[in-house]
């Protein structure tokens, strides 16, 4: 598979080219990144687009309908092209070349059980309590679960041990502490994601509570500013939404996609939730019952050489 070569900060940098099949227009629309004095322009086609010195990272691709046909340059990449990242007023895909350690601060020297390393591409999700603070952590297959540590003391608890999928992410929502429990491994389509609702116990503890059990591994998860609406892109072609009145899908796409990352946000005087996801090449932007797709300029398309292996294909500039 061979590699890239990008410019970032007036540096060269190789990444891997994913190996994703993308079904695109002839003529997909070049999209600039949001500058500070506006919002994002938008060209009829790369033909009628006026020259420029500098080529926009990527660009509106059309959406993606089928899967790959028989596993041929479906996603493969180990490092992700594509992420969301705020821009002033905008959230914008951009690329990166690993997926960052996400570790929320906590007010104490964290033990072994809730130490993040920068670079291990784990995750620490903490919510701040009464009597202290719940933590989940998530080193994917070498364990994670949830914990109670008690201010001042800081003794610590397991809360989930006796749950069949540790707790791996927990957060405050407007309706409540939520916890999600799911390992992505193997066939994700026959794994499911259990939502809890974390609440104090009578007898000073917390008990967990099952909330919705849906398809599907928890692959992303994401929650929005103000806390109304949590996101979970699994793996299996879904994202499911919770909000205080229950569980439901808010988009979907080809199960050959493997989410990365999912944000929720609001549209500027609306109260839509909006979802951005990002797969690793490609990302996407979903509203109500419409999507739109973006891709690296530099592989804009993949194409299946007849030695097996997956080029990227650059769009027109």
């Amino acid at each position: 598979m061979p590699l890239l070569k990008l410019e970032k900060a007036g540096r060269p940098w190789w990444v891997l080219a994913a190996g994703l099949q993308c079904y695109c227009d002839a003529s997909p629309a070049i999209v600039r990144p949001p500058s500070s004095n506006g919002p994002p322009q938008q060209d009829q086609s790369p033909a009628d687009a006026a020259p420029r010195a500098e080529p926009p990272p990527w660009l509106g691709i059309a959406a993606l309908s089928a899967p790959p046909p028989a596993a041929e340059c479906t996603y493969t990449a180990t490092q992700p092209w594509l992420i969301w990242q705020r821009e002033g007023h905008e959230l914008v895909p951009v690329r990166t070349g690993e997926r960052p350690t996400v570790a929320d601060p906590l007010p104490f020297a964290p033990p072994p059980q809730l130490d993040m390393r920068a670079g291990s591409g784990g995750s620490r999700t903490a919510v701040q309590v009464e009597n202290g603070w719940l933590v989940a952590v998530d080193r994917g297959e070498a364990g994670g679960g949830l914990y109670s540590v008690r201010a001042g003391t800081l003794e610590m608890q397991r809360l989930d041990e006796n749950l069949a999928d540790a707790i791996r992410w927990v957060g405050m929502s407007e309706f409540g502490i939520l916890g999600i429990a799911g390992l992505c491994h193997g066939d994700a389509c026959a794994l499911r994601t259990t939502v809890y609702e974390i609440s104090p116990s009578i007898e000073g503890g917390w008990q967990l509570r099952p909330r919705a059990l849906l398809k599907g591994c928890p692959a992303a998860i994401g929650l929005d500013p103000a806390g109304m609406s949590l996101a979970i892109a699994a793996h299996c072609g879904a994202l499911h939404r919770i909000e205080a009145d229950g569980a439901s899908n808010a988009a979907a796409w080809p199960t050959a996609l493997s989410p990365i990352q999912v944000l929720v946000t609001r549209s500027a005087g609306s109260a839509e939730a909006v979802y951005l996801v990002s797969f690793g090449r490609v990302a996407a932007r979903f509203r109500a019952s419409q999507s739109e797709w973006f891709a690296p300029l530099e592989c804009a398309s993949v194409v299946t050489e007849p030695n097996g292996l997956c080029r990227c294909v650059s769009a027109a500039r």
